[in-house]
Parts: C-alpha cells; sequence; structure tokens
C-alpha cells in the first residue's frame, strides 16, 4: 500500500501536476478499501464469501467521503486536495488495485499448490 502511494506520489510529480500529494492520498485510501475484502479469508477470494452488507456499505461510504473531499471545492482547502483528471485518477485507481489483486493472486497460488498435494 505504501509503495503505490509511494509512486502515485511520483508520477504525479512526473506528470507535473500539482495533485501527486492528491494521488498519493487517493492510492492509499483506495488500496486499503480494496484491500479490506482481500482480508477477510486467507483462503478464499472474497466473491466466494457471503456477502456483508454493513461492510460494503461502510466501504462505498467510505470512497464517496474520498471522492468529496477531492472534487468538492469547499472540501478541497481544507484537505489541500487537488480535482484529479483522467490520467491521474486511472494511475490512482492501477496502484490502489494492486494490493488487494497481488494478494488474491497469492491465496489462488496456495490453493492450487495445496490442490496438487
Amino acid at each position: 500500500v505504501g509503495l503505490g502511494g509511494l509512486a502515485a506520489y511520483l508520477i504525479g510529480r512526473e506528470l507535473g501536476s500539482d495533485s501527486a500529494q492528491t494521488m498519493a492520498f487517493a492510492t492509499v485510501a483506495l488500496a486499503e478499501l480494496a484491500f479490506v475484502f482481500s482480508c477477510r479469508s486467507a483462503t478464499e477470494p472474497p466473491w466466494r464469501l457471503p456477502r456483508n452488507r454493513y461492510l460494503l456499505g461502510a466501504v462505498g461510504a467510505s470512497a464517496a467521503l474520498l471522492g468529496a473531499v477531492i472534487y468538492l471545492p469547499f472540501l478541497q482547502e481544507p484537505f489541500s486536495t487537488d480535482a484529479l483528471g483522467l490520467l491521474e485518477t486511472g494511475t490512482v485507481l492501477g496502484f490502489a488495485a494492486f494490493p488487494a489483486t497481488a494478494t488474491e493472486l497469492a491465496k489462488a497460488l496456495a490453493r492450487r499448490r495445496n490442490d496438487a498435494r
């Protein structure tokens, strides 16, 4: 998660964007929100687990608050954020997805290894 945030920040700086700090913040926040689904089981993927409406609601509300802090002008100043463009948002989403994706790949490999035994 931390490396994803750092990478988003560095790419934001290379883009010459004033929103590098916002990119790092959004990447870390979204990565944690995505990763929480992978943490529900050490072996099973999230789509094979029973739905947890409270978790879905909490993640949805947190994502909405993050979006508000980034895109609503009256919240940008107190939180020191900048609105992200399409390229910046894509970068954030890509790096934010990495920890959960890596975890799910590791779980799939472990299941495959256990099934081969």
